[in-house]
């Protein structure tokens, strides 16, 4: 072809077509009508399989409604013939009812099949299951319709207890209106194959034929030939050859569709290739099956081929002189378009030029002038877009590897769920808190990942804020976990929303709260410490006058002792009145400071709000400048949820700026001295500052003092704001107070007017539960006597010989040790006839925690009461949780200490 000229390329290329579109024309047409054939020959016997069927099917259902029915109305005439004998007095209405339900139950239909009885409410006074009579079916479909008809042919599907799987059942029905019963004689389709007449239906398969020889045919999956025109009796008793038995088998494993397989009818002389299309009636267990041979069905094809072969020929030679005179007539100014293209550079291509005519060569010559200016815009634009996509590629991976880093090396753990809230993609910080790996994370729910896991509670929290980011809205709030080191965890949940406002995303972040939220509780606790110290030189005055009385009375008593003077009874009691007294007085101020002091996390629980504002007035009246007057109002009971330190410390800090206000802050010259009002009332507040409307306990403490203006107010709540002078204020109080109230759901509202005084009022929710005081009282001024053996164990000689004589006053015997390890061992020697030890915390030698344990190792059962002069300590709670019966704080007097064994004495059991 390569020395072949243009116009005999043409020819031959042309003829060439021509060859190959008849040949795909002929092939086309072939296909097409092999297909169409196919699909004739597919349908009518798929049709004809059908209707074999729906015959079969028709017999079948016609035969069992008869058959049933048949039953049916025969024990209705049975029903009604003892109604009758019920009628003319033979027997009693329950009798007759009885002997029909035993008639009824004795009638057996097929294998399984059998009698029933329902009335038109769904009762069943009739069956032969003893757990179903007396029960009620009308939750079943089938009843419901049994019911509405009462009488007639109904086909359902059932399944028997015992049984894997429900199966086609039916049933016929009749009415008995005296009693209200419907009769049903119910069976399962497939028991009544005996009742098909298989005469009738080879008399209608008979006439039916598939081209030549095709043929119907229906066969049984034991084998059995139920209808063949050619074949009778048992597939392998027919005496047929092995590969038509292998035929058959494989039709009736088949059951359904379509199978092609060599077949050889009785008389013909060779294998040919037949199809059959079957299918399966489940409830006899026949296959029905339409068949024929293909070189039959195929036939009319033979005849369009020798046909076509005729066309193919005469119209090839017809073609081959028209495709010599067309190509000659394009050669010419083909070859003039060739030769303008030859010495064009590829990427500027320049228009034709020169005469055409106007046919389509002229046509084509003017179309490639406008497809080379178009194709040389293109090719400008293209370059810039290629050019412009680069640069886009290139942002685009850098945005994504910057979005990644930023992703995975971000401080907080982010995870991304889906709207089912499974994890999509997790970021390496999460991953490496826990050591996990993204195979251990990804596809499970969010609360089942291992972070988690180890919590029900956190579990929990996390269903109920997932649940909240999948209804749109952001969930947040703060978890404590402990499954790799105790931490704390600011988690939100966002949900990622699209046009539709559906939820298709939820964006998962944890930020370490951990050292902020220790931070803050050590600010807490420094404030609390600033406030302490604030309190000190009132409280150092207040403790120096307690120690002056009880110095100043034991100083008399010793001047009288020397001097010889003999005390009246009565004078002796009245100062040992007074020493007791002041010094009960010391104790309290002790405990207020410890409390005060004491470092904790918040606590909420139902406390008497009186209670904490009575002891702030305490602390405020033994510690501040006695110019200012304190003055209290409040109700008898007022309960809040709310931390009770926390609290005490809001309103002492308070009260401290406003004796500030009423002292210090005053301008040089100005008297101190004013008038502290702390008020109580209850009111109704509407929404506010994020709060919902309710009830609110409003705390007003309003002062005389200096006063704030305006731009002051705006700034109190500002941490280390202060108006106070340099090196006397932290500026952190009412930083705290905010905070504080704010976590107890209430808020602060502030007036204040320069040079007449400030008002605070502190709202905080009323609560409804009963409070639980949050200063108890162990002073108890009965004496409790008792009898046995105490041994008192501690390193200060006072307190030993004090607690002997109190417990010798109160009827017991006390043996005595300086420290944990001689206690240890007195009780060693005598822990039979000991019944309590009194045992001190700190000590030289033994610490209590060291010999609580050695006393529990020699009896498990020691009854050890515990005694110390703090008992915020976190060692005498783990005591107490190891099995200790009690703590007594030392100072304790007589009363306190006798009723303290008495109660240590009379537990029953010791953990």
């Amino acid at each position: 072809m390569r020395r072949f000229s243009i116009r005999n390329k043409l020819f031959v290329s042309f003829s060439l077509l021509v060859l190959i579109a008849l040949s795909a024309g002929f092939y086309t047409f072939y296909s097409t009508t092999k297909t169409s054939l196919t699909t004739t020959i597919h349908s009518e016997l798929n049709n004809s399989t059908a209707l074999i069927a729906n015959l079969v099917q028709a017999v079948a259902a016609t035969s069992i409604e008869n058959h049933l029915k048949s039953i049916a109305e025969t024990q209705l005439a049975m029903v009604s013939g003892v109604h009758e004998e019920y009628l003319n007095g033979r027997y009693t209405e329950t009798e007759a009812k009885s002997l029909a339900a035993r008639l009824l139950l004795r009638q057996d239909i097929g294998s399984s099949g059998y009698l029933y009885c329902f009335d038109s409410q769904g009762n069943v006074p009739v069956h032969r299951d003893k757990q179903v009579q007396g029960s009620n079916l009308l939750a079943h479909h089938f009843v419901r319709e049994q019911v509405r008809l009462k009488t007639g042919y109904i086909e359902y599907r059932w399944k028997n207890p015992g049984e894997a799987e429900e199966r086609d059942k039916v049933l016929y029905m009749t009415y008995f209106k005296p009693w209200d019963w419907i009769i049903s004689a119910t069976a399962y389709k497939s028991e009544f194959t005996y009742l098909i007449d298989i005469d009738n239906i080879s008399k209608a398969l008979a006439p039916v034929t598939f081209g030549d020889t095709g043929y119907p045919y229906i066969i049984s999956t034991t084998g059995d030939y139920i209808y063949h025109p050619r074949l009778t009796g048992n597939l392998y008793t027919s005496g047929l050859d092995q590969n038509f038995i292998n035929t058959f088998e494989e039709i009736i494993h088949l059951k359904q569709g379509t199978i092609y397989y060599q077949w050889q009818n009785p008389g013909e002389d060779a294998l040919r290739e037949k199809i059959s299309i079957i299918n399966y009636l489940g409830d006899y267990g026949w296959v029905v099956g339409s068949s024929a041979y293909l070189d039959d069905l195929y036939r009319p094809l033979t005849r369009i081929q020798q046909t076509f072969l005729l066309i193919f020929f005469a119209y090839l030679l017809l073609v081959l002189f028209a495709s010599y005179g067309l190509s000659t007539l394009i050669t010419y100014p083909l070859k003039s378009l060739i030769a303008h293209f030859k010495d064009q550079a590829p990427i500027d291509v320049q228009p034709i030029t020169g005469r055409f005519s106007h046919d389509e060569v002229g046509k084509l010559a003017g179309y490639l002038n406008q497809f080379i200016d178009k194709l040389n815009e293109h090719h400008q634009a293209l370059t810039t877009e290629i050019s412009e996509r680069k640069r886009s590629e290139k942002a685009l991976r850098e945005s994504e590897q910057t979005f990644h880093t930023l992703f995975d090396h971000s401080f907080q753990f982010i995870a991304l769920l889906d709207p089912d809230c499974r994890v999509c993609k997790i970021n390496k910080t999460a991953l490496n808190f826990h050591n996990l790996t993204e195979t251990e994370v990804l596809g499970k729910f969010f609360w089942n990942t291992p972070w988690w896991s180890h919590s029900e509670t956190l579990v929990t929290q996390l269903k109920d804020a997932t649940a909240i980011a999948r209804s749109g809205e952001v969930a947040r709030f703060e978890a404590h976990s402990t499954a790799v080191r105790e931490i704390y965890l600011d988690i939100s949940l966002k949900p990622v929303l699209d046009d539709t406002d559906q939820v298709i995303y939820i964006v998962a972040e944890a930020r370490d709260v951990t050292d902020v939220r220790r931070a803050g509780l050590e600010l807490q606790q420094a404030q609390k410490m600033e406030s302490v110290g604030t309190l000190a030189g009132g409280i150092a005055h207040d403790f120096n006058n307690i120690l002056a009385g009880i110095l100043g009375t034991i100083s008399l008593l010793k001047l009288k002792r020397d001097k010889g003077q003999s005390i009246p009874e009565e004078t002796l009691f009245k100062h040992l009145d007074t020493v007791s007294n002041t010094a009960l007085r010391a104790k309290d101020i002790v405990n207020q400071l410890l409390t005060l002091s004491r470092k904790h996390d918040l606590q909420l629980a139902s406390v008497d709000l009186r209670r904490i504002i009575e002891h702030v007035c305490q602390i405020a009246g033994n510690s501040f400048d006695k110019s200012i007057r304190i003055e209290v109002q409040t109700d008898s009971s007022i309960p809040v949820h709310a931390d009770a330190n926390s609290l005490e410390q809001v309103f002492l800090n308070i009260s401290i700026n406003a004796a500030h206000a009423m002292t210090i802050m005053r301008p040089k010259g100005e008297p101190w001295g004013g008038i502290l009002s702390i008020t109580v009332d209850k009111t109704f507040v509407e929404s506010k500052t994020g709060n919902g409307a309710g009830d609110f306990w409003r705390v007003s403490i309003d002062d005389t003092g200096v006063g704030m203006d305006d731009a002051t107010l705006e700034q109190i709540f500002v941490p280390f704001f202060t108006t106070k002078p340099k090196g006397t204020s932290s500026g952190l109080g009412l930083a705290m107070v905010y905070n504080i109230v704010k976590q107890h759901q209430g808020f602060i509202d502030v007036q204040s007017k320069k040079g007449i005084g400030s008002t605070f009022h502190i709202y905080l929710p009323v609560c409804q539960q009963e409070t639980r005081d949050s200063v108890s009282d162990d002073f108890n001024e009965t004496l409790e006597l008792g009898e046995g053996l105490i041994l008192v164990i501690d390193d200060e000689e006072l307190i030993r010989n004090t607690a002997s004589e109190i417990l010798t006053a109160c009827g017991y015997q006390v043996l005595t040790a300086q420290n944990g390890e001689e206690g240890v061992a007195l009780y060693q020697k005598h822990h039979q006839e000991v019944r309590a030890v009194l045992l001190d915390m700190v000590m030289p030698v033994m610490a209590g925690k060291e010999t609580f344990h050695a006393l529990k190792t020699i009896n498990p059962k020691v009854k050890v009461l515990l005694s110390s002069g703090f008992r915020h300590d976190s060692r005498v709670d783990e005591i107490l949780e190891a099995g200790a019966v009690g703590f007594i704080q030392k100072p304790y007097p007589l009363y306190s200490l006798s009723s303290a064994i008495k109660n240590a004495l009379q537990l029953q059991k010791v953990p």
